[in-house]
This record gives structure tokens, sequence and C-alpha cells, in this order.
């Protein structure tokens, strides 16, 4: 998961790796729908 972020953060946060990464091409999807169906959602990032 990623999440755009504005300003300082800690160094550290239980559980969280926090990295910046580089820019270019990304994509995203939001499954709406009962989840045993979000492999279908997945799916769609791999067409």
């Amino acid at each position: 998961m990623a999440v755009p972020v504005t300003g300082r953060l800690p160094e550290q946060i239980l559980g969280i790796t926090i990295r910046a990464l580089p820019g270019g091409m990304f994509t995203s999807v939001i499954h709406k729908g009962p989840y045993q169906d979000v492999h279908e959602s997945w799916g769609k990032l791999y067409e």
C-alpha cells in the first residue's frame, strides 16, 4: 500500500516501513463489493 504524505514523519512507526518511491508509472485499484470477489479486482491489475 502506498499513501502520499506531506510533512515530517517519525523515524519509526511500529510495523510500518516508511520510504520514498521514485516517480514513475503506477496503478491502483479500488475494490467495491464483497471480500470473496476481491481477487477479481486484483486480476485487473495484471490485464
